[in-house]
């Protein structure tokens, strides 16, 4: 499987005109990686709740990123770090499943753009003995068909699943607002990912929240 990053794109994708952007963890920091894991609750017991195909990309319950709710019976409660450390939690890291754990900022964010869509589950932390504060598991539950099949540079067949680069400077994903509507956030049924509108990209970083990376943004089509 391919990577699960757009910077396969070429460079020059940057300067197009765009209100798309991935919503990817920022996982180049020089220091150690602040990794959560649960004391409770079994995330290899947890399921999608809807496992119907519909044409996309795979939908299992090997990761929770592909835009279905998952049952929370089994999920954890309680989380450690695994080192030991005084810094304050970011407000975007990695999770088990592909998932991701999310400060309140964070939440109180996505639900100002989109109330009552995705699912937030709730869980303390700890550092040693100390607490380390409230995170949640967040599950992104917007599956949507983005893209714009005949504008994507190789474009999207009808028999395709995915889009499929040929990974060379031509490659161009190319996204459609009207596909998009209302939505801020989603998983891209034929590509690999979470993204996100620019209205919620510039909402993040105007607000400080860590631990997401300014990825590359992506044409866009009406």
């Amino acid at each position: 499987m391919r990577d699960n990053n757009p910077e396969y794109l070429s460079e020059n994708k940057r300067g197009a005109l765009s209100m798309v952007y991935q919503l990817i963890h920022d996982q180049s920091s020089s220091g150690v990686r602040d990794n959560l894991v649960e004391t409770d609750g079994d995330y290899n017991k947890v399921t999608i709740a809807d496992m119907t195909p519909d044409g996309g990309k795979k939908i299992s319950n090997t990761q929770f990123k592909v835009g279905r709710a998952i049952k929370p019976d089994h999920l954890p409660t309680r989380l450690k770090r695994d080192h030991k450390r005084s810094d304050p939690l970011e407000d975007y890291m990695p999770a088990a499943k592909g998932a991701s754990y999310v400060s309140t900022a964070f939440k109180a964010l996505v639900e100002q753009f989109e109330p009552g869509v995705h699912q937030f589950f709730e869980m303390a932390v700890k550092s040693g003995k100390r607490d380390a504060g409230i995170v949640y598991y967040f599950v992104v539950t917007n599956r949507i068909d983005a893209l714009d099949h005949a504008a994507c540079v190789p474009p999207i067949g009808p028999n395709d699943r995915l889009y499929t680069p040929n990974y060379d400077p031509d490659d161009k994903i190319v996204f459609s607002k009207s596909q998009i509507g209302s939505a801020h956030i989603w998983s891209e049924k034929r590509e690999l990912g979470i993204f996100m509108t620019d209205a919620f990209h510039d909402a993040l970083f105007a607000n400080g929240l860590t631990g997401a990376k300014d990825s590359v943004h992506f044409e866009e089509t009406p």
